[in-house]
């Protein structure tokens, strides 16, 4: 089978699609992969690397932002000609399937495209209620209503990753159009040995969260945790590890609330040293603001924390639920610094209940590797739609 795996809506896409491309390969398929590079162009690699480069969408011009109508007009032509060259791409390379990941205008890539080809959209976030501007309202709300056009009208099937989230774009009868295949997690999480170690009781309990510390994350209510929790102990570390995106924000807010002792901010540190960094602290957090869209689709750290056996605290969201079984392998709290503070103490103030959690986390180990997420596309998507091509 021939597969064009397309995604151009950060300069930084998630490597999802890089993982989905080698396990293709590895079952025998030939994979094209088009994903931005850091100058903006689209780069289209296949098993040996870059086969081409493609000019990625231009800036809009300087008047675009004082006349905003140009300036829109201006970048849905500029999106519609780079759509048109990666049209062209795809055209010549004659993949049996282009998997999307969209951008603007995705209803304009499978028009006019041979019959042979078979669209597949792939929705991996829906954002919702981010905040609450008119303006950030209406967008969300936009976005929405193009992800439910496209899959109902413009592509042969939708994938999600998680069935709140089919259920959010194309309703109740979700499976008539879509199809849901959960996120992967690297083999280094699901493989990961714990050293022999004996059983010591540490004096402090260390907490992390990893991952883009952003502004959109809401991690301040972390830190007010922190804050709360020195109220009963300081016997605690948190760390808050990964590219920071917030012009250093949460460092100002940690020497705000004066809990330098017990909390830090780091820097991220290369993915193939993660499970071994993360096996060095007693729990994870995989806090998310309890915001629509994590109740549509889980946070992949919530999922390597899972595979690699770390206990978890978490926000009570509903894709959440189904990773972390409450006082087992973990806790889930609202999302208010008290019930985070609280759900931390639990873990603090009672040595013999946390070691059981993280028994059961051990014991709970799970995961869905990538070659396992790819052969799910291939025998739930990609398989079925060949057939439909056949059979005319």
């Amino acid at each position: 089978m021939r597969i064009f795996l397309f995604h151009y809506y950060s300069k930084k896409p998630n490597p999802v699609y890089q993982e989905m491309a080698t396990s293709f390969r590895m079952r025998g398929h030939e994979v094209w992969l088009a994903e931005p590079d850091p100058d903006g162009r689209l780069a289209i690699k296949g098993a040996k690397g870059i086969e081409r480069l493609i000019d990625g969408v231009a800036s809009s011009p300087a008047g675009g932002k004082r006349l905003p109508l140009i300036g829109n007009l201006s970048s849905r032509q500029e999106m519609f000609s780079f759509l048109g060259r990666v049209k062209n791409v795809i055209r010549e390379l004659s993949p049996n399937i282009v998997q999307v990941n969209p951008p603007n205008m995705a209803w304009y890539l499978p028009m006019g495209m041979p019959s042979s080809m078979q669209f597949v959209l792939d929705i991996r976030q829906i954002n919702e209620a981010v905040n609450k501007t008119v303006k950030t309202q209406i967008r969300e709300r936009l976005n929405i209503e193009s992800m439910r056009f496209n899959g109902r009208f413009a592509y042969k099937k939708t994938c999600f990753c998680h069935e709140q989230a089919a259920i959010r774009i194309l309703g109740d009868s979700w499976q008539k159009l879509g199809a849901v295949v959960p996120v992967g997690v690297d083999d280094q999480f699901i493989e990961f040995q714990y050293p022999n170690e004996p059983v010591t009781l540490k004096p402090a309990r260390t907490f992390v969260y990893i991952g883009t510390l952003s502004r959109l994350r809401n991690l301040e209510k972390l830190l007010e945790a922190a804050r709360h929790l020195c109220h009963k102990t300081d016997q605690f570390q948190l760390d808050l590890i990964g590219p920071d995106t917030s012009n250093g924000y949460y460092q100002q807010v940690i020497d705000q609330l004066g809990i330098q002792s017990v909390a830090a901010v780091k820097t991220a540190v290369p993915y193939n040293e993660v499970p071994e960094l993360l096996s060095t602290y007693d729990v994870g957090l995989a806090y998310v603001p309890d915001r629509p869209t994590w109740h549509y689709q889980p946070t992949i750290k919530a999922l390597e924390y899972r595979a690699l056996g770390l206990p978890i605290i978490s926000t009570n969201v509903a894709s959440h639920r189904e990773i972390i079984e409450q006082n087992k392998n973990g806790l889930l709290c609202e999302d208010t610094p008290e019930d985070i503070a609280d759900a931390m103490y639990q873990l603090i103030g009672s040595p013999e209940r946390y070691n059981d959690v993280k028994q059961n986390a051990r014991d709970m180990r799970q995961g869905n590797s990538w070659l396992t997420i790819a052969d799910m596309y291939l025998s739930k998507v990609y398989q079925p739609l060949m057939r439909e091509v056949s059979h005319r």
